[in-house]
């Protein structure tokens, strides 16, 4: 898990007059808004609060009152501030990211509406999932502050260096110092004794002393116990420190800053302080928390209630462990969230709260994992530390054009004529690709499963159009890629979850998320043919038969459905799965129909169904996850599939059931998978950015085909097996000749 990666959901709250805005600025699922008006008053949240953040004692209540007004106070604000059309856009940026084998990181931006910073954003509660979005690492909650400067990852070896004070001021409450210490050690005692994490203590609680100890060493992480305060009057807080004399001073959040700021090497800040969190109603920037974040500091976490004994020690030690397993930020404090949660702490899981500005939680660069070879039998799991993959830069767009090498005709390969590469050295053994034909870069982003025409002369994905009023409407794009140039935009009522074109190349289908439909059209003409209506959920996969004369489509209804073409009539409902359809492939005959279930609970569900009567005649086992990719071999003897996972990909022979090939060798989810004409070759695309060359027949790794600059989403082979595109989530297209006479794959 902790190689999980996240798409982003940012939500803008904003101001208007007496009620307020949401509005989705970036998600998998598109944009969207809602106006609101907070569903409590004054008097509700007050009460909300000192029931949730009352002083700490040796032990907190947790009652089942205080979990169901947790659980009342998350649901009315989730079903304010993302009602109406930002709930279908969440609904829909929940399934994309599913289907791509990644969380959702809700990234929170109250800049516009600072007077609801105090609100303990961090119960949402989902009614539909029945389920906080903070306490699982699939929907981490960040208060997100953009900024102009870029946050890049830190390459550290470790010990994680962390630098903690313990501030006890004689004239405030005193804190157990020695205690305090040793519940940190204690907490932190694995990770220490496995070299991960190294801890050291001020001497003196002071902003000289800090500043010095900075000076002298290089740390990570600046870790404070103590207390902390917010003023109303003035609408800042501060953290109490010590003077010389050991007396209290508060410092604000500018000062600590203006130390910390200087230190380029500390990429985090945890307040173990009462109201460090707290915020002014009018300056998003007042806070102490908020302040560090302006101040450079890439990630401060901050308590917004008291915190017990007990809980702090959880949130170090388990925050800290994943921190060291390269988990982003965000993930960490989930990892936290819900050791708090296990131990029968039902509220205090909600205390810690993430505000950060690195775009993707990933602070550190630690050591990367050695490369995996591939294998004809299944390998067991390679023996690493788990890292948490960043995402991708933006890229810059290029534009098509041709050369005469462009045209001229290439030998369709072999497998027996590529060189066989070892994936070790893939990447430094072969030269730098030719660059007959620049990148085309054809859309900023897509969503759902892009498809290819049969001639790999067009795309069609699902993409946002905006219309007369600038607002963006989900639609249908179709580019040519010879030309780099966008064909036409074909409108849909919600967001595209798959697309797909017949093997003729006459029809497009595309299924969608609300209304759940398959819409037909016509290529040539780009006119509506039918509107494909029966499921009761996403359509998240389609397939055509071989001779055009069938469309089957997936949903997260559990069902799989057959229509005859041309006139779109249903003909028959595969039902009795037990999971989402997230992947169907017919083979070459029209016989059978395979289909790919999301993560596997009951069993075996990839199953082989029979067209002609819709029986389920085998289950495939391999798969613990989710079946994201599916390919029948050109004959019609193998079946390939990918997964969320980094499990191998994996190849049955159909007739029997039995595996064939592990091969193993992606880091990341397998997203496509495609043979060659001549069924010698198998291509795989991934979250890690690669396309990846297969031998069947000797069950080894050809080639590993990188560029892109996001995850790749589909894969496919030209009718001569002469050519091999690709295209990733940011709408950029490879293309790769293969010749025989070479032993590398050329862009084209």
């Amino acid at each position: 898990m902790a190689g999980l990666s996240y798409l982003d959901f940012d939500l803008l709250i904003q101001r208007e007059g007496d009620s307020y805005r949401a509005k989705v600025l970036n998600s998998p699922g598109g944009q969207a808004t809602v106006d609101f008006s907070l569903p409590f008053t004054g008097l509700e949240v007050e009460n909300f609060l000192l029931r949730v953040g009352r002083s700490r004692r040796a032990t907190r209540g947790n009652g089942s009152q205080e979990v169901d007004a947790a659980t009342t106070f998350g649901e009315r604000l989730f079903e304010a501030a993302f009602g109406g059309q930002v709930e279908s856009c969440f609904r829909t940026s929940l399934h994309e990211a599913s289907r791509d084998g990644k969380g959702l990181r809700i990234r929170l931006r109250l800049t516009e509406a600072p007077e609801l910073a105090d609100l303990p954003w961090e119960y949402l509660h989902n009614p539909a999932g029945r389920r906080f979005l903070s306490l699982s690492i699939e929907t981490p909650l960040v208060r997100y502050l953009e900024f102009a400067e870029l946050v890049r990852p830190l390459a550290v070896t470790p010990p994680l260096r962390v630098l903690v004070m313990i501030s006890s001021p004689t004239d405030w409450a005193q804190l157990d110092v020695k205690r305090e210490w040793a519940n940190l050690k204690q907490a932190l005692a694995d990770v220490e004794r496995n070299g991960l994490v190294r801890v050291e203590r001020l001497p003196e609680a002071t902003l000289l002393s800090l500043q010095r100890q900075l000076r002298r060493t290089e740390y990570h992480i600046f870790h404070f116990v103590g207390h902390g305060s917010f003023d109303p009057r003035t609408q800042d807080g501060t953290l109490i420190l010590e003077d010389q004399l050991k007396r209290g001073v508060q410092v604000s959040g500018h000062y600590l800053g203006t130390i910390l700021h200087d230190h380029r090497s500390l990429r985090l800040a945890l307040l173990n302080a009462c109201e460090g969190a707290r915020t002014s109603r009018s300056d998003p920037f007042a806070g102490v928390a908020n302040t560090l974040v302006q101040q450079g500091v890439p990630a401060v976490i901050a308590m917004q209630f008291e915190i017990t004994d007990e809980a702090a020690i959880t949130l170090a030690r388990e925050f800290y462990s994943a921190l060291a397993d390269g988990y982003p930020v965000d993930s960490a404090v989930a990892e936290a969230r819900k050791a708090i949660f296990a131990q029968g702490n039902h509220i205090e899981w909600g205390t810690p709260v993430l505000y950060m500005r690195s775009a993707d939680g990933v602070l550190f660069n630690l050591a990367e994992a050695p490369a995996v070879q591939a294998s004809p039998e299944p390998p067991g799991p390679p023996a690493q530390r788990p890292r948490a993959a960043a995402h991708p830069p933006r890229r810059k767009t290029a534009t098509a054009s041709t050369s005469p090498a462009a045209t001229a005709k290439p030998q369709p390969p072999t497998a027996s004529s590529l060189a066989v590469v070892p994936e070790s050295a893939t990447t430094t053994a072969l030269n730098k690709p030719e660059l007959i034909l620049p990148i085309v870069t054809l859309v900023d982003s897509i969503t759902g499963v892009p498809a290819f025409s049969p001639d790999l002369t067009m795309l069609a994905a699902g993409t946002g159009a905006t219309d007369e009023k600038g607002s963006v409407q989900a639609a249908v794009g179709l580019w040519s890629i010879t030309e780099g140039k966008r064909l036409g935009m074909l409108e849909v009522p919600g967001a595209v979850c798959s697309t797909s074109f017949s093997p003729d190349g006459k029809l497009l289908a595309a299924g969608g998320a609300i209304p759940y439909c398959v819409r037909l059209w016509g290529v040539a003409d780009r006119k509506l043919l039918h509107t494909l209506v029966g499921h009761t959920s996403e359509v998240n996969c389609l397939t055509f038969s071989h001779d055009s004369s069938l469309l089957a489509s997936g949903s997260d209804d559990k069902t799989i459905k057959m229509w005859t073409l041309p006139d779109g009539r249903l003909l028959r409902s595969l039902i009795g799965c037990t999971q989402w359809i997230k992947s169907v492939a017919f083979s070459p005959d029209g016989s059978l129909l395979a289909s790919g279930p999301t993560t596997i609970i009951f069993g075996p569900e990839l199953r082989l169904w029979k067209v002609l009567d819709g029986e389920c005649i085998r289950s495939l086992s391999g798969y613990s996850d989710t079946v994201t990719a599916l390919a029948f071999s050109p004959d019609g003897s193998l079946l390939a599939a990918g997964s969320t996972s980094s499990a191998p990909v994996r190849v049955w022979n159909v007739s029997d059931g039995n595996a064939k090939l592990a091969l193993q060798g992606h880091t990341a989810s397998v997203n496509c998978v495609a043979f060659s004409p001549d069924g010698e070759l198998l291509a795989s695309g991934a979250y890690d950015k690669t396309v990846r060359l297969w031998s069947l027949s000797e069950g080894k790794l050809l080639h590993t085909l990188g560029g892109h600059g996001g995850a790749v989403k589909c894969v496919a082979f030209s009718r001569d097996g002469a050519l091999l595109a690709s295209c990733d989530a940011n709408g950029s297209v490879r293309r790769w000749r293969l010749t025989s006479s070479r032993a590398s794959a050329q862009p084209a």
